[in-house]
Order: C-alpha cells, then sequence, then structure tokens
C-alpha cells in the first residue's frame, strides 16, 4: 500500500495513526476441529460443509434473537 508514493515499510505504525499504542488489532481463536465422519458429498453440497461439527443453519426464529 502506498500513501503519497512512500512505500508500506516507511509509513508510520498503525498504532501511530490511531493514537493507541501498545494495543492489539486483532486476535484470533481457532480451536482444533477432530475429523470424526463427513457428509456424502451431495448432502455436503446441500448444506454447504460437508463436516457435522459445522452445519449450523441460520435459526430465524423470534425466539432466537430474544435476550
Amino acid at each position: 500500500m502506498y500513501k503519497d508514493n512512500m512505500p508500506c515499510n516507511d509509513m508510520p505504525d498503525i498504532s501511530q495513526l490511531m493514537q493507541m499504542p501498545n494495543l492489539p488489532l486483532a486476535q484470533a481463536f481457532v480451536p482444533f476441529q477432530n475429523l470424526n465422519c463427513v457428509y456424502p458429498p451431495m448432502e455436503g453440497l446441500h448444506n454447504g460443509t460437508i463436516f457435522p461439527e459445522l452445519n449450523m443453519p441460520y435459526d430465524k426464529s423470534p425466539e432466537h434473537f430474544k435476550v
């Protein structure tokens, strides 16, 4: 990325630009997934995943959103 024809490595750190020194921007948490079983190809295509553990259809019911 260039800003005013300045290469990235010459640009100031993003934390300096945002005036938030010593704060991380983000931290990802990705749990390990054990491969137990997979859906057959056509069922996986229908579900959008071949992994049953990841098959979490969106629930549009109003009860789902009650707090």
